[in-house]
């Protein structure tokens, strides 16, 4: 039996398709983010003793970039959340403002994490601390990049005029692994740099 609906000319039939899909890839980043974090907090609290600092001896944790990469990455999460806002009322300047902005926040994020990774010097088989750390740090590094080619993709789209309350989902879905990315790096920032 063929279908007899008639699809209306130029209309989108799926415009949260790409949104749920992003919402899919969440849940499953996040997962590995808790099994990361769960793992870290189980071997850290079977080897320390009572009173006993897990944090080898040589490692000094650069406390103010790596507290500046979570007011970046959150400034980055903001500036999304605005070229989406701009993308959804078709605002063609502000939204490509704050694309660039969004881009920009993510590379600083970048750059100050692994400037306090080299800083920290850390090395993978030195210590168990350090194998640990340099994981779950490095999984961040591989969804930042991900959001970072997911923005340059989606601002790609924007320039293209994939604009206003439909063409805007592309923005949206960028903006919620931006949020996700958020979140991901300040569990892992507290869990690993924080309490140690």
């Amino acid at each position: 039996m063929a279908d007899t609906a008639m699809a209306v000319p130029g209309m989108r039939t799926a415009p949260r398709t790409q949104l749920v899909a992003t919402s899919l890839a969440v849940v499953a980043a996040s997962s590995l983010m808790a099994g990361l974090l769960a793992f870290y907090m189980s071997r850290r609290h079977a080897v320390v003793d009572p009173g006993h600092n897990w944090l080898p001896d040589d490692v000094a944790i650069p406390n103010t970039p790596m507290v500046m990469t979570v007011v970046t990455i959150v400034l980055a999460a903001l500036f999304g959340h605005w070229a989406a806002w701009a993308g959804h009322r078709n605002e063609r300047g502000h939204t490509y403002m704050a694309i660039g902005a969004t881009m920009l926040m993510i590379l600083a994020f970048l750059n100050m994490l692994i400037f306090s990774m080299n800083r920290m010097d850390i090395a993978i088989g030195t210590s168990e601390w350090h194998n640990l750390a340099f994981t779950i740090t490095g999984v961040i590094i591989a969804f930042t990049l991900i959001s970072l080619a997911y923005w340059l993709l989606m601002g790609m789209r924007a320039l293209g005029g994939d604009l206003g309350p439909e063409g805007a989902a592309s923005l949206t879905s960028s903006a919620l692994f931006l949020d996700f990315l958020v979140l991901a790096w300040s569990a892992a920032w507290y869990a690993v740099y924080v309490v140690k």
